[in-house]
């Protein structure tokens, strides 16, 4: 028997343990949760497709949709019978929009084929996903540390608030276990000895679980770079060694990659895949927390409609051909990434700093969310969780850093990984920084509190304070020097384009008097398409701390409405505010608490060639303030 088991055969023994009892676990959570009342969001809407390849008809959708399939994909009813569009059925592919989920519905159709038609049997692949998420967290944790704790650690994982809460919503939550599983292979690459067999199969699965994946969440693409980083800088030798092992790695994870994703590429490349209209959504107010306000906002409203009107409307400025794309489509891709573009040369600072403080916040998951995630479940192993997240509140950044420390002290390659893991893979949620984006990088505290402790016990030798005191130095010198260089670049940026705001050419406005509200009826733009930009001069000695850009909440536009601060301000020049508006629902402005003489001027400002209108409140001393984001030095902590 011993000779049997070998430490792989043990280790894949408990690899299959893991994921199976993990896999069950989500699996009745899911049905758990659905039977508590919680009803799942994942776009069922879309998932036609999903429906046609378990009834045999492949990936397709129908025209018309047949009442049956309309009121099971609304949710009026929770099963299906493919009996029910039984006969003919205009099926095709030509109107198909759900091609960047093609990996996500096939396995939603397959997963029906088998158990039947019903949004309550996707417990199982739930549970599948699940089991592969705590199985490549078991994995991470086997990097630094022995069976028992890193079993521990997935225990953890597996009863996590923000984790399990998460499961239900299929679509965000199928990121994860592709996700995490590229991480843990990235950690095998730099761990292991560069023999060139490895690192090609090693690089060649990568590509598998990005390329599988992306069909899954096209999220996944912005984990590219990290294996090409992680090949040439931090495999074992550095950066001049195994050159040659390096690029057949990057040749094995492309070709790879590319079969695999090939679907999904060319069906994002040829119909669009919006996934720079995500990023925009991203800088919409409500995504900064974590930041002190600002006086200018990047977007001005976290609603899709709002980004297609202020992509269209940059398009009728600056290239006229992009006056009327269509959202979705590859040239909405062109026209919304040309946007971004515009956003990120000129304040890239904001980019940088919101990606600091994103990684400041994953750090310190595990303990925002102490509570069960259900009532009535596990109550004692939840109390006594409670007590103990109560007890580390708050600490997921002390236990990063010691960990990272620790590392580099070992071995100072490694540590320099861990700081680029941090930047990278904490950093780029701050694209949209939701749970839902998120949720699965929570094991990041764990594992570090996890390495902290057993190194303590353990005392492993060979550590070294000289290396530690490298990687600090050389951490910091990565952030600081860059975040002081680009705000300087962002300061002239965002004083040449605020500073042409007050120069372009305006017509001024004839304003009424506010009614009962405060408001100030301005008639709107008329076309939706269209975009005006609206100037107010204000005097505020003689106006409230607030004014708001009011909008008529009217679906589909829903509510664009935006309360902007008023500085104080001694001076006798007027307070400015900017702000473009792209709605016939606009209203006018709202002046609570305003007295006679608050408003000085209102204008219309010449929006034409000017790439960015963003929203902007210019007091007189404008240019002496700072002009980029800054961190507000508080955690945030979530309740389920």
């Amino acid at each position: 028997m011993r000779r049997f088991l070998t430490p792989r055969v043990t280790e894949a023994l408990i690899a299959i343990a893991v994921f199976a009892s993990s896999a069950l676990w989500g699996s009745w959570y899911w049905g758990a949760s659905l039977k508590a009342g919680r009803q799942p969001s994942f776009y069922q809407t879309y998932f036609e497709p999903a429906v046609m390849i378990a009834c045999g008809h492949g990936f397709v959708i129908s025209h018309p949709q047949p009442k049956p399939l309309e009121d099971f994909l609304l949710q009026r009813e929770q099963t299906f019978s493919c009996d029910q569009i039984a006969g003919h059925l205009d099926l095709s592919t030509q109107y198909l929009y759900q091609g960047a989920w093609r990996y996500l519905l096939y396995a939603t159709g397959i997963t029906w084929y088998f158990t039947g038609i019903a949004w309550s049997r996707l417990a199982a692949l739930a549970g599948v996903m699940f089991g592969f998420s705590i199985l490549s967290i078991y994995g991470i944790f086997r990097l630094g540390m022995g069976r028992r704790v890193s079993l521990g650690g997935a225990f953890l994982l597996a009863i996590s608030t923000l984790h399990l809460t998460n499961l239900p919503h299929l679509r965000d939550y199928s990121k994860a276990p592709f996700t995490l599983a590229a991480i843990l292979i990235l950690g095998w690459i730099v761990k292991a000895k560069p023999s060139r067999r490895a690192v090609v199969l090693l690089s060649a699965a990568y590509g598998l679980v990005l390329g599988v994946g992306y069909g899954f969440r096209t999220d996944l693409l912005i984990e590219i770079p990290p294996i090409l980083i992680v090949l040439f800088l931090f495999l074992d030798g550095g950066f001049t060694k195994h050159i040659v092992t390096k690029i057949a790695g990057v040749v094995a994870f492309s070709a790879v990659f590319f079969v695999t994703a090939w679907p999904i590429l060319s069906f994002v490349y040829d119909k669009g895949g919006a996934q720079w209209h995500v990023i925009l959504l991203g800088f919409a107010p409500g995504s900064n927390e974590l930041l002190e306000p600002t006086p200018y906002e990047l977007v001005g409203a976290s609603q899709d409609l709002y980004v297609d009107k202020t992509v269209r409307g940059y398009g009728s400025r600056v290239h006229p051909a992009w006056r009327d794309v269509i959202y979705g489509t590859h040239e909405y891709d062109v026209s919304s990434g040309s946007y971004l573009k515009e956003i990120v040369t000129r304040f890239p600072a904001d980019l940088m700093i919101r990606a600091l403080a994103s990684t400041t916040q994953l750090t310190d998951l595990a303990t925002g969310w102490p509570m069960a995630p259900m009532d009535g479940l596990a109550r004692w192993m939840y109390r006594l969780r409670y007590v103990l997240l109560r007890v580390l509140r708050h600490t997921g950044p002390i236990f990063v850093l010691l960990a990272a420390a620790a590392i580099a002290a070992y071995d100072l390659r490694l540590g320099l990984y861990v700081t680029f893991f941090l930047l990278y893979f904490g950093g780029y949620p701050a694209i949209q920084f939701g749970t839902r984006h998120l949720f699965h990088f929570e094991f990041i505290g764990v594992w570090a509190a996890a390495f902290v402790i057993a190194g303590a016990i353990t005392r492993p030798p060979g550590w070294s304070a000289r290396r530690a005191a490298v990687w600090a130095g050389v951490s910091a010198l990565v952030v600081v020097v860059p975040l002081a260089g680009l705000r300087l670049y962002q300061t002239r940026q965002a004083k040449t384009l605020f500073g042409s705001y007050v120069e372009g050419p305006r017509t001024a406005i004839r304003l009424g008097e506010p009614d009962r509200a405060a408001l100030v009826h301005i008639a709107g733009p008329t076309d939706f398409r269209d975009v005006k930009f609206l100037e107010l001069d204000l005097h505020p000695a003689s106006c409230g701390p607030h004014v708001a850009i009011r909008y008529q909440p009217t679906p589909p536009d829903n509510d664009y409405s935006d309360t902007l601060d008023i500085p104080s301000s001694n001076s006798s020049e007027p307070t400015r505010i900017f702000a473009p508006i792209y709605s016939s629902t606009f209203q006018g402005i709202e002046l609570p608490g305003a007295r006679r003489g608050c408003v000085a001027a209102a204008y219309w400002v010449d929006p034409d060639h000017r790439p960015l209108l963003l929203t902007f409140v210019m007091p007189p001393d404008w240019t002496r303030r700072p002009l980029y984001q800054r961190v507000g030095l508080k955690l945030v902590e979530r309740k389920p």
